[in-house]
């Protein structure tokens, strides 16, 4: 029944608002669903904004609470688009789609007028049909503000409120300390909120200043002491007892990790930029970030100082979450909330942005922020300059409310220095005779001795590892992965070792055991060409050396040549799965998508390098063969 559906399908709902809302600011950005379809292949962009526009964003915030996300999916499900795929996989994508087809059709079905619209009357007899068993919807209408007609949306909210009630909705905004939106911000929020910036900027400053290095490469977290266990158990990430003693410090990471794998060298995680979605959520963060330091440095020096680092937060909070640029922050939620607002208060845009003319700063001063007898100097910056712009705002607050802070200009000179674009890495010889490293016919998980995190995919952990007397690198599927999943990893990493190339990652064992695979390949202690580029690779700079660039090239295409003269197919060349030796030799890695088909009809890969056919090959049932990885080299 549709009831029946519904009970499902809500609560998958309302766990997707809250990845949307990771920060837990209370509110959702309606930019921030829109970056995570376009890096999707979203198709319809222009309708799903004006949708939006005309019948979901009622107070006209640019926001999406709960309410509204409700209604925008289901607005989207009557136009018959493919929105589940990007938020929903398998049976969870099945159940929101029948649920919310069912319910438009319900909806259109009794607006006999064909005014997308429905009475009070033809609300109250459809739902008191279809939901008998729940209290007749007339008060909850009058609650709500609904007394004469309802849209599709407002239809969504009357009968998730009747089925779900509002308990989930009154708990996040508990969790999240209030709907974002409606929020107003004293001066002591802005103090609180400008000394965790303070916090996030020194962790991530490793000079006194933030290159873009500092933000692009993955950061290992160090293990602490735990000086009271948590209040529900956490697992350990070596051995998955309950009963741990470390943890990482910061607690957006929830790592955990007990007493015998501490003492066995298990003593930090790496984390990975762009956040903790999936690898194309990531990957569109880090160009994000990217496209926009250069913006936000307006001194051009290669650097960015407290202020024009609140400038790259607010954006990126604007478009997917405060955490995918610090991590390490105590309370990303309340700082996403402060951004925003202050960005909200530049209401007039020009070419250069938006930016708050002289009358909008005095009467900001005098009316939201009770700073009367503001400084004349700002004064007549605005009038000088026509506009103050976010940084700017950002530095008369932080001047007014917190004067004797070190990052003050009043307190002391900003520690600036002229970022290093000139490093580049050089290779040594432009070939040379790699050792391979021994393998290991009967893996025992039992003698595997785990250093350190190094990170974790949509399926599996990775960790740095010493097994008899060899430092390598695990590969670990997560608990909740499936038998076929799991069989397909052991499968992939049985016909990367058929391939031995010098240029491509050795595996050296194989642990095939039903509920206990383990696979070890070698380690690369130097990251992929993606981390590698990151390297302070500014707009106008590439730290990787031209002679570099050359060998990489040559390298990787000897890896290829020879897989293909075995007749594999990688469909997943990129710079992440690239990595590099010591030094610098290329390492072709995760053979998760190969095949030794000669030809598929599959689309797979990542957006970016794939070859047009392989895009459309699902669609039009066409065929691709081996020459697809040959254009996502080019795209390398």
């Amino acid at each position: 029944s549709i009831e029946k559906k519904l009970l499902v399908a809500f609560p998958l709902i309302e766990g997707l608002y809250q990845q949307l809302d990771a920060d837990k600011s209370g509110n959702v950005y309606f930019e921030t669903v829109l970056f995570q379809l376009r890096n999707s292949g979203m198709r319809g962009e222009a309708w799903l904004k004006k949708c939006f526009a005309e019948y979901v964003d009622c107070n006209k915030d640019d926001r999406l609470n709960f309410y509204e996300l409700l209604g925008l999916l289901l607005y989207w499900q009557a136009r018959k688009s493919d929105y589940q795929a990007v938020f929903f996989t398998g049976r969870q994508e099945q159940f929101v789609s029948s649920a919310l087809e069912e319910l438009a059709k319900m909806f259109y079905l009794e607006d006999k007028n064909r005014d997308r619209s429905l009475t009070r009357l033809e609300m109250v007899s459809l739902l008191t049909m279809h939901f008998p068993h729940y209290p007749e919807p007339s008060g909850l209408m009058t609650q709500l503000g609904y007394t004469m007609k309802v849209n599709l949306a407002e239809f969504v909210t009357v009968v998730y409120i009747t089925i779900r009630g509002e308990t989930f909705v009154r708990n996040w905004k508990v969790r999240t300390g209030g709907d974002s939106s409606d929020s107003t911000m004293n001066q002591q929020h802005l103090v609180e909120c400008f000394e965790v910036l303070e916090e996030d900027y020194r962790t991530k400053s490793k000079h006194g200043y933030i290159t873009l290095e500092d933000i692009l490469l993955p950061t290992e977290h160090v293990l602490s002491n735990r000086s009271q266990p948590p209040s529900t158990p956490r697992a350990c990430q070596g051995c998955r007892t309950l009963k741990c003693h470390y943890r990482c410090p910061y607690p957006m990471c929830r790592f955990d990790v007990c007493q015998t794998c501490y003492g066995r060298g298990l003593r930090a995680h790496v984390v990975a930029p762009g956040g903790r979605g999936n690898k194309m959520q990531r990957d569109a963060v880090i160009q994000l970030i990217r496209s926009m330091f250069s913006a936000v440095d307006t001194d051009r020096d290669g650097s960015l100082d407290l202020f024009e680092y609140m400038v790259l937060g607010s954006i990126v909070s604007t478009f997917s979450h405060y955490k995918d640029l610090a991590a390490e922050c105590s309370n990303p939620g309340r700082v996403k909330q402060m951004l925003c607002w202050i960005r909200s208060q530049l209401t007039s845009k020009d070419d250069h942005g938006p930016g708050m003319t002289y009358p909008e700063f005095r009467t900001f001063c005098e009316d939201k922020m009770c700073m009367p007898t503001a400084e004349e100097t700002w004064f007549d910056k605005a009038k000088t300059k026509g506009k103050l712009r976010m940084q700017e705002l950002c530095e008369f607050l932080h001047s007014k409310l917190l004067p004797h802070s070190a990052f003050a200009r009043s307190a002391a000179p900003a520690i600036r220095r002229m970022a290093r674009r000139n490093t580049h890495v050089i290779p040594d010889k432009f070939a040379v005779k790699q050792q391979l490293q021994p393998t290991f016919i009967n893996v025992d998980p039992n003698k595997v001795k785990k250093l350190k995190k190094l990170g974790a995919g949509g399926q599996c952990m990775a960790f740095l590892v010493q097994y008899s007397g060899t430092k390598c690198v695990a590969k670990i599927p997560k608990a909740e992965l499936g038998e076929w999943a799991r069989e397909n990893m052991v499968k992939a990493a049985a016909l990367q070792k058929t391939i031995t190339s010098p240029f491509v990652a050795q595996i050296l064992g194989i642990h095939e055991a039903p509920t206990k695979e383990l696979i070890l390949t070698e380690f690369c202690p130097n990251g992929s060409v993606d981390s590698l580029y990151n390297l302070n690779s500014l707009e106008d700079h590439n730290p990787i050396s031209r002679p570099l660039q050359w060998r990489i090239a040559y390298e990787l295409a000897q890896a290829l040549l020879f897989m293909h003269g075995k007749g594999v197919m990688h469909r997943d060349i990129k710079g992440a799965n690239i990595l590099l030796t010591q030094r610098y030799h290329v390492k072709l890695a995760d053979f998760d998508l190969a095949t030794e088909d000669q030809s598929s009809n599959h689309t797979v890969g990542t957006p970016g390098y794939m070859a047009p056919e392989v895009m459309l090959a699902t669609e039009t049932g066409g065929f691709y063969d081996k020459s697809c990885d040959v254009f996502a080299f080019g795209g390398v």
